[in-house]
């Protein structure tokens, strides 16, 4: 799936814009795979999905890399790499 799409730039507020952002998928609009690694990255506890994840959605396969990283470091899987 190609994500990279024509965008409009930012509406500016009366106030000044202070703070970066960037274009995300709602979550009306997932695909898919999506869906399935926001599931993943959801918060045990509150279910929640944090914005610096939500980033990712523009490139899911870069928060694939992270999710594996971030389990395998935190369950102490070394992977077959190091074993």
């Amino acid at each position: 799936m190609n994500y990279r799409m024509n965008l409009p730039a930012p509406v500016e507020s009366d106030a000044t814009m202070e703070s970066a952002w960037t274009y995300t998928i709602s979550d009306e609009s997932l695909s898919a795979e999506l869906a399935e690694l926001y599931e993943r990255a959801r918060g045990p506890v509150t279910g929640t999905l944090g914005n610096i994840l939500r980033v990712h959605s523009l490139y899911p396969a870069g928060l694939r890399a992270y999710l594996d990283l971030y389990t395998g470091a935190m369950r102490g899987d070394t992977g077959p790499a190091l074993r």
